[in-house]
């Protein structure tokens, strides 16, 4: 099997309360969410106070941003993140998603 056809084995499966990611999806969403927060990053520190906006709320939005980028990279990759763990970082509460 050629390692870059996508037409072999699907990009995701879901089956029995499982999901699988290909290697492939799991790149994509990690780059992506590595831009997310790197982009974050450069809102907080290229902004400056002489402007209209309110900092508070730009630092405030772009680290819950940075927070949700780093749980999903956890969630693809990092075993040692429980799902317990993740769910109360993304929905603020204990008990999570289903």
């Amino acid at each position: 099997m050629a390692e870059n056809d996508s037409t072999d084995l699907p990009d995701l499966i879901e089956s029995e309360g499982q999901v699988t990611l290909s290697k492939r999806r799991t790149l994509v969403a990690l780059e992506a969410s590595w831009e997310i927060e790197q982009l974050c990053t450069a809102m907080r520190t290229s902004c400056t106070d002489d402007g209209n906006i309110d900092m508070r709320v730009v630092r405030g939005i772009s680290k819950r941003i940075a927070d949700l980028a780093g749980a999903i990279m956890s969630a693809l990759s990092d075993k040692s993140h429980s799902t317990d763990d993740l769910c109360l970082n993304v929905l603020l509460e204990e008990g999570g998603a289903a």
